[in-house]
């Protein structure tokens, strides 16, 4: 009996549902603390829209291996939610970092109605991504109005076509099976 559970046990720690949720929590907690733990005299604003191109052309990248992972994996739809999983975050996570950036180094023209503090930018970055907007917080110049549509433009794409390259993917990786 007891070796049965112990096997049992064993058996679950290499199920690949449970590796992928590990690595899901491992690398989003790991994003999550880089955004958090990012010195506040970073580079200002006059280098944050190269640094978001930069990343979000990162994304795409990453984005592009996990396609060609999800067709050549044993387990397709998992690898599929398992990349969902850690786009996502990363995404809203540059974003968060520009909006960040911009209110804290800017201050020819304010930019935001209010500081935003690292909080206060991942929230501008989910409810300007759930299209919820709820006016709390508002891009006041220009320049920081057009990173927002960057943004929303950005965030269609994201969900659109990597949602599109996924399932494609998944189709691929069902076919080999």
């Amino acid at each position: 009996m007891r070796r049965a559970v112990a096997g049992s046990v064993a058996g679950a720690s290499r199920c690949p549902a449970v590796w992928a949720v590990q690595r899901v929590a491992v690398v989003t907690a790991g994003i999550f603390a880089s955004y958090y733990l990012l010195p506040d005299d970073w580079p200002g604003s006059g280098r944050t829209v190269l640094i978001t191109a930069a990343c979000l052309g990162g994304i795409a990248l990453l984005l592009g291996g996990e396609v060609r992972a999800i067709v050549r994996t044993g387990h397709p739809r998992l690898r599929a939610l398992e990349a969902l999983a850690l786009a996502i975050p990363a995404f809203l996570i540059v974003f968060a970092t520009a909006y960040f950036l911009i209110s804290r180094h800017t201050v020819a023209q304010v930019q935001f109605n209010a500081p935003l503090t690292r909080t206060d930018a991942l929230y501008f970055t989910v409810a300007v991504f759930c299209s919820a907007g709820f006016g709390d917080i508002v891009p006041l110049s220009e320049s920081a109005r057009l990173v927002v549509t960057g943004q929303m433009a950005a965030d269609v794409v994201l969900l659109g076509v990597a949602a599109r390259l996924v399932i494609d993917a998944v189709g691929g990786g069902m076919h080999r099976e």
